[in-house]
């Protein structure tokens, strides 16, 4: 299961994805996603986030 969010900021903050990474106590299998205006993909906290352009392909 995807779960996915969008944030506009360049630098999206974990604090800011607390309801996100709630999904994890629902299924613990579930990847997180957070779309941004990112220019690299990276994993942080379980969290993938990736340039916003990319959610398009995982749709």
């Amino acid at each position: 299961m995807y779960k996915r969010e969008i944030k506009a900021s360049a630098n999206p903050s974990l604090s800011s994805l607390k309801g996100l990474k709630s999904f994890l106590d629902i299924d613990s299998k579930a990847k997180l996603i957070c779309a941004s205006r990112v220019t690299k993909r990276y994993v942080d906290s379980g969290i993938t986030f990736i340039p916003w352009q990319e959610l398009f392909e995982l749709l």
